[in-house]
């Protein structure tokens, strides 16, 4: 099987297909919805991986509906089968870190009914995952709708022609994830991979019925940091005529006091007063019968409020698409930032930036993956209390509610697909398979309008000596996302800095050099002087990359018995950082610091090795600073967050330049005094981020307090 989304040209712009249909932006909108969480019946069972890889043409169909007996059928009998209550990883969890999950790699079939009402009849009705793991083929009242590989990026499924209206319909779900390793033509690969893979329908999963001529997705893309903006809307037509649609375009500030601001994942839930746009803001565009169309803007946002971590400033765009009776409203949040390079640094917004970070595993003791917006509001909510700036979500995309609360709560992101440990036969699987590549544009179509985001990663730790291949991969990549998707953001990897300047070739195609420097841990014997001496050579070597350390860290054992090796590792780690960062203790630019960010790995210990023996490896990562349980601090955690606050308070970025423009939003003949306090903060953020830094100590908001 290969990968499934594709490109095509509409408009003179390229729009992401998959299984015909065009890839939503994953928001949500104000569109009727079912929710599929709740009871199901389900039955674990070996499945034949080979069927399960092999493309899906009528003679691979017949034999997987032959191996499942029928159980695809709405007439099957599944009354002995256990209930389950999804979404939720398959494995059973321990509750706490004191013992591993259960360690279940396999198939497993799901099923349920669900009542569609006569009213959706007629429109766009999609089935949409948030995330399932590993191979998921749906079917809807017995027939055969479609498959997806990759278990961290959603995806979705128009089911229009599948369902009984005003009626009910049963769902069939077939899941197959071998056990790590066994298929090295999947995406990870690793046996002995440093996160547990769970199995399941792990995040949400629910059908959107929107109207029949529907704006699919908007993507909004800052050009530069005084507001301008590239739009891309695309719109679907299910009528059954062809349609002259008029789209327009409406900004909003977004509202910190609005009570969905930390409660509600909704764009229009966080609406505050209207913004400004300069340039054409509606256009008209000829939609066919059963056809897309695109309509394309170059606006600006006047007096713009840029987003950074320490002032998280937000807009939501109203996208409206207009065709005689029929119309539909659609909702995104997004931020003016940019992020470039220059002089070998890395800039937020013009601004040179180190940002100091820390990793996260998406594992809870309770639920492994499967995530709820409660759950990961508290995670960086915690996260914001240690004074970090910068997230890795590593090493694969989490939920993709994770960015939205980013966005909201002001933290830098790198988001990254699990391409993980490759050899030269992982590289070759994929060269022709081109699964890995599908999932890079799955996480970079989701995340689209996230300023959150900053840095996409194409792959971890995979071994020097099959760079070859790695660059080609990277090069690929690189090539697909500037000629397809064109966001703005930078590229980076995470190879390992032991033999560095043997993977000096894979940079090549990169925007920024990502290393892990584990200087005194796995390799080496001072982490203060090593990796000092490696950011300093690579700079040399490379002087035109900004460096990121996407990891470094030590293991506490999970009794705490080391963790004073923690602290001393930081310790010795953090000076050599500070002496090499793009920015002093004190904010001032060094022209020749490369280092733009660090990644402490990880803020909670999390599960690890899927259940391989106890002999290989321990089942409990515990490099994390607090455990699981997100309440027991170990000694480095209290020291990572004093080391880092001196930056946190500053924001982590450096002086403004001098062209950011100096203007004042209209005034309404409305308008109030209560638009003073939003005044004050564009002009904050066009002289500084002192305000904002200061505003970020009120805990009102989240601990966002702009």
């Amino acid at each position: 099987m290969k990968a499934t989304l594709e490109w095509v040209q509409i408009n003179g712009a390229p729009v992401a297909l998959q299984w015909g249909s065009p890839v939503p932006d994953f928001e949500l909108q104000d569109h009727p919805t079912i929710n599929l969480g709740g009871y199901w019946k389900k039955e674990r069972l070996t499945l034949n991986h080979d069927l399960s890889f092999a493309a899906r043409n009528g003679e691979t169909l017949q034999a997987i509906e032959a191996e499942g007996d029928g159980r695809h059928l709405p007439g099957y009998d599944d009354s002995a089968w256990l209930g389950k209550k999804l979404p939720m990883v398959e494995s059973y969890m321990p509750g706490d870190e004191s013992n591993p999950p259960e360690p279940f790699h396999g198939g497993v079939w799901y099923r349920r009914s669900v009542f569609v009402p006569e009213t959706w009849q007629g429109n766009i009705n999609r089935l949409i995952s948030l995330g399932a793991n590993y191979i998921f083929d749906l079917w809807i009242n017995g027939q055969y709708v479609g498959v997806h590989e990759g278990g961290y990026t959603p995806f979705a499924f128009d089911v229009s022609a599948y369902l009984d209206y005003g009626a009910e319909n049963f769902i069939a779900v077939r899941i197959d994830k071998p056990f790590p390793g066994i298929r090295q033509d999947a995406v990870p690969a690793w046996i002995a991979m440093d996160w547990w893979d769970y199995t399941g329908i792990i995040q949400d999963l629910y059908l959107e019925s929107a109207p029949p001529l529907q704006v699919v997705r908007a993507d909004i893309i800052p050009r530069d940091y005084n507001g301008t903006l590239d739009v891309k809307v695309v719109v679907e037509n299910k009528t059954a005529a062809a349609q002259s649609v008029t789209v327009s375009l409406q900004p909003y500030h977004v509202d910190p006091t609005a009570p969905g601001y930390l409660n509600d994942p909704h764009p229009a839930a966080i609406i505050g007063k209207p913004a400004y746009l300069e340039g054409e803001d509606a256009a008209t565009v000829q939609v066919p019968a059963g056809g897309l169309g695109v309509a394309k803007f170059s606006v600006r946002i006047v007096a713009p409020l840029r987003w950074t971590p320490k002032g998280p400033f937000l807009y939501v765009m109203e996208t409206t698409a207009r065709a005689g009776s029929f119309i539909d409203v659609h909702y995104n949040q997004f931020g003016v930032r940019t992020v470039t390079r220059e002089n070998g640094q890395l800039r937020l917004n013009g601004r040179v930036a180190f940002l100091p970070g820390i990793a996260r595993h998406e594992d809870w003791p309770d639920s492994g993956r499967s995530a709820t917006w409660e759950k990961i509001r508290d995670d960086l909510q915690l996260i914001r209390e240690l004074n970090v700036l910068f997230l890795r979500t590593g090493h694969y995309p989490n939920h993709p509610y994770t960015y939205v609360l980013a966005d909201r709560l002001g933290l830098a992101v790198m988001e990254e697909i699990p391409v993980y440990w490759f050899f030269s036969w992982n590289w070759s699987r994929q060269d022709e398979r081109r699964i890995a590549d599908q999932m890079f544009r799955e996480m970079a179509l989701a995340g689209a309008n996230r300023p959150s985001i900053i840095l996409w990663s194409l792959s971890n730790e995979c071994p020097f000596v099959f760079a070859y291949a790695n660059t080609a991969y990277n090069q690929r990549i690189a090539d697909d996302f500037h000629t397809h998707l064109d966001d703005g953001r930078m590229l980076t990897q995470s190879p390992a800095a032991q033999n560095w300047r043997l993977s000096l070739s894979t940079e090549e195609p990169l925007d920024v050099a990502g290393w892990t420097t584990y200087y005194g841990v796995f390799y080496g014997d001072d982490q203060y002087a090593e990796t000092k001496e490696f950011i300093l050579q690579h700079a040399q070597e490379k002087p035109e990359l900004p460096i990121v350390s996407t990891e470094y860290g030590a293991w506490s054992e999970a009794d705490d018995s080391n963790a004073q090796e923690q602290v001393d590792l930081f310790g010795g780690t953090w000076q050599a950082f500070t002496e090499t960062a793009a920015l002093d203790p004190q904010g001032n630019v060094r022209p020749n610091g490369r280092l733009a960010a660090v990644t402490w790995f990880c803020v909670f210990n999390w599960f690890t090795k899927n259940g391989l023996p106890e002999f290989i490896a321990p089942y409990l990562q515990s490099m994390g600073i607090i455990h699981m349980d997100r309440t027991t601090w170990k000694p480095a955690a209290e020291v990572l967050r004093e080391a880092y606050r001196v930056y946190y308070e500053f924001g982590g970025l450096g002086p403004v330049p001098d062209d950011y423009v100096d203007e004042e939003e209209p005034v309404d003949d409305d308008t109030t005094d209560d638009d003073a306090a939003d005044d004050d903060a564009a002009d904050d953020d066009n002289d500084n981020d002192d305000q904002a830094a200061a505003d970020d100590d009120d805990d009102s908001v989240g601990g966002c307090g702009w």
